[in-house]
């Protein structure tokens, strides 16, 4: 795997995580154990260059529908000095990056 793949993926988790956590301070989430989650590479290109699972795996944590938790994760994310161009919600809560 290219430095440059790695490093997209290190940027989206932490996107992410720090979205999360500012959630969590601003009292939209519980506090809660955040699980692991997956960074996928789509097979469909229209569908961004990475997939995230982190709302429908977090969705119990949360006590909160996944959809719901995709939006207020990314009403929080902060692109600045990474290779994310933009990032859209899919289906039940997906999160699509696009670099």
């Amino acid at each position: 795997m290219s430095k440059i793949v790695v490093l997209a993926k290190e940027q989206i988790e932490n996107i992410i995580y720090d979205a999360a956590q500012s959630a969590i301070a601003e009292g939209a989430f519980p506090e809660a154990e955040l699980g692991a989650f997956k960074i996928e590479t789509p097979s469909n290109r229209e569908h961004g260059d990475y997939a995230v699972n982190a709302a429908m795996v977090w969705s119990k944590a949360f006590r909160n529908a996944p959809r719901k938790i995709a939006e207020e994760l990314t009403a929080r994310f902060n692109f600045k000095g990474t290779y994310v161009e933009k990032c859209e919600i899919a289906g039940p809560g997906f999160i699509n990056f696009f670099l």
